[in-house]
């Protein structure tokens, strides 16, 4: 067991963990690896859902451990690593889905409706022009028909459009959304959840449930929706290629999510025992 300040390293997905090309570069994996059989604990905290984190899992080898958590849906769900779900917090209402919807309809937006079994898009009032990097992931979704909004619940909604579009309208989304948590996660992606959902919050439940103080926790990542679990841990590192504004609630900037940045951090962090 390292004889270490630090306790639990908390990781982000996409962006943060993953390259640009969605791999766990072998580097930064074996550092990680390292660390687990030294007794570090890990955390992934991710915007996905639990299948969408087990790639990582699986590489990391995190269900080979015990200790380890996954965050996911932002902080909506806890599982243990071993994929045992712990704490599932508030979904969002039909009411709430159809204010939602009416909101981004206004505006132009692409959504998308995570419910947990199924994904759905409603295609009647897509631009004409295409958004980078999500026409194929749209063209897997479930279609949407309207009017069975008033009949589901969902862990978060997507509003999807061009980044010139949301430089330009978002924080009018966030005033007219202010009952919700909206994050800006990507340029061209915004997701919106019930109050009080939130990677620190899910994390705050870790810290009690693992007996490990938050200011004996490191955190990565590279989004909105990172910003306040980076303020609320013991050293928060945003990586290169984060928003200026997750760059600005971090005590730390490190190389990209290109360059190994997590795993380099690590080692510095760790040197004493890497």
């Amino acid at each position: 067991m390292i004889n270490s300040y630090y306790k639990m390293v908390v990781l982000d997905l996409d962006g943060t963990l993953y390259n640009d090309f969605n791999e766990i570069t072998e580097y930064t994996k074996s550092i990680i690896q390292e660390l687990l059989r030294k007794g570090i604990r890990f955390a992934i905290a991710t915007g996905r859902n639990y299948e969408g984190a087990s790639d990582a899992i699986r590489k990391l080898k995190l269900q080979d451990y015990d200790g380890n958590y996954v965050i996911t849906y932002n902080g909506l769900q806890i599982y243990s690593g071993k994929k045992q779900l712990l704490y599932t917090g508030r979904m969002l209402c039909a009411n709430e889905l159809c204010k939602i919807y009416d909101v981004g309809k206004s505006q132009g937006m692409k959504m998308v409706f995570f419910t947990g079994e199924n994904n759905y898009v409603e295609n009647t009032y897509y631009t004409k022009d295409k958004i980078e990097d999500i026409e194929e992931f749209l063209s897997e979704l479930h279609e949407l028909k309207i009017d069975s909004l008033s009949q589901m619940t969902a862990y978060k909604v997507a509003y999807l459009h061009h980044k010139r579009v949301f430089q330009e309208v978002l924080s009018e989304l966030k005033e007219q959304l202010i009952d919700y948590q909206v994050f800006h996660t990507k340029d061209n992606w915004v997701e919106i959840m019930a109050k009080g959902i939130g990677k620190e919050i899910a994390l705050s439940r870790i810290s009690e449930l693992s007996k490990v103080n938050m200011e004996n926790i490191i955190a990565f990542g590279d989004g909105e929706n990172d910003n306040r679990m980076l303020k609320s841990v013991g050293l928060g590192i945003a990586m290169a290629n984060a928003s200026e504004s997750t760059k600005k609630h971090s005590d730390k900037i490190c190389l990209s999510n290109n360059e190994d940045g997590v795993g380099y951090a690590l080692l510095d962090v760790f040197k004493e025992v890497l």
